[in-house]
C-alpha cells in the first residue's frame, strides 16, 4: 500500500518493538491508520512517524504516556510546543536529579577513599577530617535496628523533599553535656542546609577514632573513660566503614571524638 508501512517495518524503522506499538494502540495514543479486515494486519501513515517520536520524546523525559491526550486538541491537532514546553521543564529537572546523584556518587566514594586508608589500624588512631553538613534526628538509647533504618529512611526522604545530595556515610551521634547523653541517628549530606532544624555542621578538625562493632556508641564512655572525664561538652560520631569490594555482612563502625566546643 502506497504511503503506508507494516506494523513490522514500523517497527524496525523507528527501532522499537511491535509490543510497544500493540501498547500504544490499546490505550489509544496512536492508532494504525489503517486495519484489513480480513488479515488483521495493521498499517500506519508516514505522518504517523512523527507521533512516534514524540512518544519516544514523552518517554526519554518520563512523562507518563497517559499525559498524551492533554496535548490533543479537540480538533485532533497536537499541541507541539506545549510538549516542548513541558519537556523542557522536565529536562531541567532531570538535570538537577542527574547532577544531585553525581554529588551522592562523589560523596560516596569520599568516605570510602578515607575509609581505607585506616583500616588497617588497631586500637586508637588520630585522623583529620574535612568539615561536614548532616541531618540528624533524635533517638531514643536502646532503639531497636528496625527503629534505626526506619529512622534513617526519614532522614533519607527528608533530604530528598529539599533536594538535598543524601548519602553514606551515615550511623549515629551522641551529644553530651555535663553528663546528659543525647543520641541521634544521621546521615551526610552534600550541601549547607542551615535552615532545617535538623541539620547540623560537624567543623573540620583532628579526630580521636577508634574502629568497633556496630552501636558501639552506646558504650563510648566505658571505650574512652578519660575523654569523658576530662571535657564537658562535645560530640561523637559513629561513622559506618564501607569500603571496596563490599561483603554483604556486618561491617566495622568508626567512633571520632573531638571537642567542638
Amino acid at each position: 500500500m502506497d504511503g503506508y508501512m507494516t506494523i513490522g517495518e514500523v517497527a524496525k524503522v523507528k527501532q522499537i518493538s511491535i509490543k510497544a506499538l500493540r501498547y500504544y494502540e490499546k490505550i489509544g495514543i496512536l492508532k494504525p491508520a489503517y486495519c484489513d479486515p480480513d488479515t488483521g494486519y495493521r498499517y500506519y501513515k508516514n505522518e504517523q512517524m512523527l507521533a512516534i517520536d514524540m512518544i519516544k520524546f514523552l518517554q526519554i523525559l518520563d512523562i507518563p504516556l497517559k499525559n498524551w491526550n492533554q496535548y490533543v486538541e479537540p480538533t485532533g491537532e497536537f499541541d507541539l510546543k506545549g510538549l516542548l514546553r513541558d519537556g523542557q521543564i522536565r529536562a531541567y529537572e532531570k538535570i538537577g536529579e542527574l547532577q544531585s546523584c553525581l554529588k551522592r556518587l562523589q560523596l560516596a566514594e569520599r568516605g570510602i577513599q578515607d575509609t581505607e586508608k585506616y583500616r588497617d589500624c588497631d586500637g586508637f588512631y588520630r585522623r583529620e577530617i574535612p568539615e561536614r553538613n548532616i541531618l540528624r534526628r533524635e533517638i531514643k538509647e536502646g532503639l531497636s535496628s528496625v527503629e534505626f533504618h526506619k529512622k534513617l529512611s526519614e532522614l533519607f526522604e527528608l533530604a530528598q523533599k529539599h533536594q538535598l545530595s543524601a548519602n553514606y556515610p551515615s550511623g549515629m551521634m551522641l551529644d553530651v553535656e555535663d553528663g546528659t547523653f543525647t543520641y541521634f541517628v544521621y546521615v551526610e549530606v552534600y550541601e549547607n542546609c542551615e535552615e532545617l532544624p535538623e541539620y547540623k555542621c560537624i567543623p573540620a578538625g583532628t579526630y580521636d577514632c577508634l574502629r568497633c562493632p556496630p552501636k558501639s556508641i552506646m558504650r563510648a564512655a566505658e571505650l574512652y573513660p578519660e575523654y569523658f572525664a576530662k571535657h564537658a561538652k562535645f560530640t561523637v560520631v559513629e561513622s559506618d566503614c564501607i569500603t571496596s569490594p563490599v561483603y554483604f555482612q556486618e561491617y566495622p563502625v568508626e567512633l571520632q571524638l573531638t571537642n567542638l566546643h
